[in-house]
């Protein structure tokens, strides 16, 4: 319930600043929606498997912290992997979401850049 009241309040106070800020912010929240999933396989596999090893019958303590070390290794690779997608992209090739020159600069200037080439 937290999380659908903040993307509420996160629009609402978006479309009080202009469209260009609303489009802006529809790329972005776009690519949220796309990056987002990637993370849903390492949620799975550790509400499948670590009750099991924590708390079932064939309890392994060691396959456990085995499980739990390769987690956060390859979530923290694929979580850095995302970011950086979900960063670049609408940085570098602004006019793959827009064919306004307008909402593009807007996706380019919010990182502190011109638009690529000018």
């Amino acid at each position: 319930m937290s999380q659908v009241a903040f993307y509420i309040l996160m629009t609402y106070f978006t479309t009080a600043t202009g469209t260009i800020t609303v489009a802006d912010h529809q790329v972005m929240i776009q690519m949220y929606g796309m990056c987002v999933v990637w993370g849903e396989p390492f949620s799975q596999t550790a509400q499948s498997f670590m009750p099991e090893l924590l708390y079932g019958t064939k309890r392994s303590s060691e396959k456990a912290r085995m499980l739990l070390k390769s987690l956060v290794i390859i979530g923290a690779i694929l979580g850095v992997l995302v970011a950086s997608i979900g960063a670049f992209i609408p940085w570098l090739f602004p006019f793959i979401f827009t064919s306004d020159l307008n909402v593009a600069q807007e996706l380019v200037s919010r990182r502190g850049y011109g638009l690529p080439g000018r």
